[in-house]
C-alpha cells in the first residue's frame, strides 16, 4: 500500500477504521480539538459522553461485547483524571481499551497554560501507568504509526488489557508520511505439553470431575467446545458471574454461577453438602479463571479440594496461597483442540466413569436452584427484587443482552437471571465500580445493534452516572434501563443492619426517593414507575417496544436480603455497596 500524507490525527483515526472499529467515545475539549473534524473524514461514529468515566465505561462496553477493543478519548488533566476508575476496571478485568489523551503542547509545559497535567503531580502518563498495559507519549509526529501499534499489539496480546497513547496539541494537525498495517489479533493456541499431563492424568484417575469456568474460555472462544466435551463425558459445569452462559444456563451440563448470587445448585456441586450427603469433586478444574471473593467469600471455611487443576494461557493470573493447586500453561481452546487431537490418552477412562458423574449430578438436582423460589413468584408488597428480576427474563428474549451494575442487584440479577449463551452478561466483575451500567449498555449496543441491550442497576448506581441516560437519549439508543429502587445503598444497609450497628449508621445509607421516569421524560426519553408485581409483564414490553432509552423504575424491600451470601454454610456478606 502505497503511503500517502495525512495529519496524525487523520492517520490515527484511519488506523482505527482500519482495525475494524465503528464507533469512538468521547467528551470534547480545546487539547483534542484537532481530531473532531476528522472522525466523519474516517468514517467513524462518535458518541459524545456527558462525563469522561461515562465514554471509557462505553468503550469497555464496547470491547468486551464486539470482541475487538474499544476507543475514547479526553482531554489532558482532568479529562484523563476522570477516566481513572473506569480503565482500571477494565484493567482488573482484562478488557482491551484504547485511551487517546490530548496533551498541552510540550513546549509550554511549567510556562502556566490551562490544564497542564505535567505540572500538577499527576501527568497523565504516571495516572494511567498502574491501570495500562503501556503508555506512549509522542515526542515526535512521526512516532504515530509506531507507537500507535505499539499500543495495540501490547493491549491485544496475552495481557488483553488497556493501552493509552498521548498526543501533544500541536502535533495533532502535523503532517506524516507512513502507511498503516492493521494488528494481526490471532488468538495464540498455546498448551505447555508438560504440565498439560497432569491434567490427562487427573482426568483418567479422578471419577467426580468438574469444570469452573471464567471469563478467558470466553475470550478464547472455546464455549463450543466446553460444551461439546462436557456433554460427551458428562462433566458438570460451573461458571464465574462475569462468565455466566458460557455455555447455556439450560444446557444439560450447567448448574449455573458458583458463589455469591450464584445458584444453590452450583454451591452443591463445587463444595458438597454433608446434609444432602452430597461430595465434593475429586477434581476441579479452573478454566480461565481465579478464585476470588465472590467464589470462595474469602473464608476459611471453604476447604481446599481433593484436586484443583487451574488452566490460563497468562501465567500472572496462576497461582493462589490459599489454596494447593497444579497449573497448565494453556489457552482454554488450544487445550480442547490438543484433547482432541489426544483424545486415546483419556477417553476410555472418562468413559468409564461418565455413568458415576451422572448419579452424582442426578443427586445435586434433587435440590434446589433458585435462593427462594417462592421470592420469584412472590406478590407481597413492598416487592421482592427476585421477582422484578424474574419478569424481566420473562418477558425479554432470549438473546437479550445484559449489563448488570454494582450493589445489591448484582446479586438479584445474577442469581434471577438466564443467560444462553457466552457474551451476553456483562459486568464490572473485579473492582465493583458503581454507576456503570447505562454507559456501557450504551456502548454494548453500539457494537451489538441486532440485539435487545437491557441494563439493570440500583437507585445508588442511579445517582453516580445516571446522566449518561441523556447520552442514550441524543443518540437515540434503545435500552431498557430496570433500576432496582430501595431507597438505600442496598449491600451496606444489609452490612449495617446484619451487624447491628444502629438505625443511625443504617440512616447513612438512605437514598431519598426520586421519580426516575420524570427525569428520563424531562430528558427527552420515556419510562414509568412500577410498584405492584401484577405491572411488571406490561412495563417490560413497553419498555422493550421503545425506541427510546426507556426507564422503569421498580419499587423493591430494601430487606430483602441477597440470594446466597447469608444463608450459605459460607459466611458472607458482599462488601461492595
Amino acid at each position: 500500500m502505497p503511503t500517502r500524507k495525512r495529519k496524525v490525527t487523520r492517520f490515527i483515526l484511519d488506523a482505527i477504521k482500519q482495525e475494524g472499529i465503528g464507533h469512538v467515545f468521547i467528551v470534547p475539549g480545546g487539547m483534542i480539538e484537532p481530531f473532531l473534524p476528522e472522525f466523519s473524514k474516517a468514517g467513524l461514529d462518535v458518541i459524545v459522553a456527558c462525563h469522561e468515566a461515562g465514554a471509557a465505561f462505553m468503550a469497555d462496553g464496547y470491547a468486551r461485547a464486539s470482541g475487538k477493543f474499544g476507543v475514547c478519548m479526553g482531554i489532558g488533566g482532568p479529562g484523563i483524571s476522570n477516566m481513572v476508575t473506569a480503565i482500571s476496571a477494565a484493567k482488573a478485568d482484562r478488557s482491551p481499551v484504547l485511551v487517546i489523551g490530548g496533551s498541552v503542547p510540550q513546549n509550554w509545559e511549567g510556562l502556566g497554560p490551562f490544564q497542564d497535567s505535567s505540572q500538577t503531580g499527576i501527568p497523565d502518563v504516571e495516572l494511567m501507568r498502574p491501570i495500562t498495559e503501556v503508555q506512549y507519549k509522542l515526542e515526535l509526529a512521526e512516532q504515530a504509526p509506531h507507537f500507535l501499534q505499539m499500543a495495540l499489539r501490547s493491549m491485544l496480546g496475552v495481557a488483553n488489557s488497556p493501552a493509552f497513547l498521548s498526543v501533544p496539541y500541536y502535533m495533532q494537525s502535523e503532517e506524516i508520511e507512513a502507511v498503516y498495517r492493521p494488528v494481526e489479533n490471532r488468538q495464540v493456541r498455546s498448551v505447555d505439553s508438560i504440565s498439560v499431563k497432569e491434567l490427562v492424568r487427573a482426568l483418567k484417575q479422578d471419577k467426580k470431575i468438574a469444570f469452573m469456568v471464567g471469563n478467558g474460555t470466553v475470550l478464547s472462544g472455546a464455549s463450543n467446545s466446553l460444551r461439546s466435551f462436557a456433554r460427551k463425558y458428562s462433566i458438570p459445569v460451573v461458571t464465574t458471574l462475569r462468565a455466566k452462559g458460557a455455555i447455556s444456563e439450560r444446557d444439560e451440563m450447567s448448574f449455573g454461577v458458583f458463589g455469591m448470587g450464584g445458584s444453590l445448585q452450583a454451591d452443591a456441586l463445587v463444595m458438597g453438602n454433608e446434609k444432602a450427603g452430597i461430595e465434593r469433586p475429586d477434581l476441579l478444574v479452573l478454566l480461565g479463571g481465579n478464585l476470588n471473593e465472590s467464589n470462595t467469600f474469602m473464608s476459611e471455611n471453604v476447604q481446599p479440594w481433593k484436586k484443583l487443576i487451574r488452566v490460563d494461557h497468562n501465567s500472572n493470573l496462576l497461582g493462589s496461597n490459599r489454596y494447593v493447586e497444579t497449573m497448565v500453561w494453556a489457552d482454554i481452546q488450544g487445550l480442547f483442540d490438543w484433547l482432541e487431537e489426544n483424545v486415546a490418552s483419556y477417553d476410555s477412562a472418562l468413559k468409564k466413569s461418565a455413568a458415576q458423574r451422572r448419579a452424582w449430578m442426578t443427586q445435586i438436582r434433587r435440590g434446589p436452584y433458585y435462593d427462594t423460589e417462592q421470592d420469584r413468584k412472590s406478590d407481597k408488597l413492598p416487592m421482592h427484587p427476585a421477582r422484578a428480576i424474574a419478569a424481566l427474563r420473562e418477558a425479554a428474549p432470549a438473546d437479550a443482552l445484559m449489563v448488570s451494575d454494582s450493589g445489591a442487584n448484582t446479586y438479584y440479577t445474577g442469581h434471577n437471571w438466564t443467560s444462553h449463551g457466552p457474551g451476553e452478561y456483562f459486568l464490572l466483575s473485579t473492582t465493583g465500580p458503581m454507576g456503570y451500567a447505562i454507559a456501557m449498555a450504551i456502548g454494548v449496543q453500539m457494537a451489538r445493534p441486532e440485539r435487545q441491550v437491557i441494563a439493570v442497576m440500583g437507585d445508588g448506581d442511579m445517582g453516580m452516572h445516571g446522566m449518561e441516560y441523556l447520552t442514550a437519549v441524543r443518540f437515540k439508543v434503545p435500552l431498557l434501563i430496570v433500576i432496582l429502587d430501595n431507597h438505600a445503598l442496598g449491600n451496606v444497609y444489609l452490612a449495617l443492619k446484619r451487624n447491628d450497628m444502629g438505625r443511625a449508621a443504617e440512616k447513612l445509607t438512605d437514598i431519598p426517593g426520586r421519580d426516575w421516569p420524570l427525569f428520563a421524560k424531562a430528558m427527552g426519553g420515556d419510562g414509568e414507575m412500577v410498584e405492584h408485581p401484577g405491572e411488571l409483564d406490561r412495563a417490560f414490553k413497553r419498555g422493550l417496544e421503545s425506541k427510546l432509552p426507556y426507564i422503569v423504575q421498580v419499587r423493591v424491600d430494601k430487606n430483602a436480603p441477597t440470594p446466597n451470601t447469608q444463608e450459605s454454610d459460607i459466611p458472607g456478606p458482599p462488601r461492595c455497596r
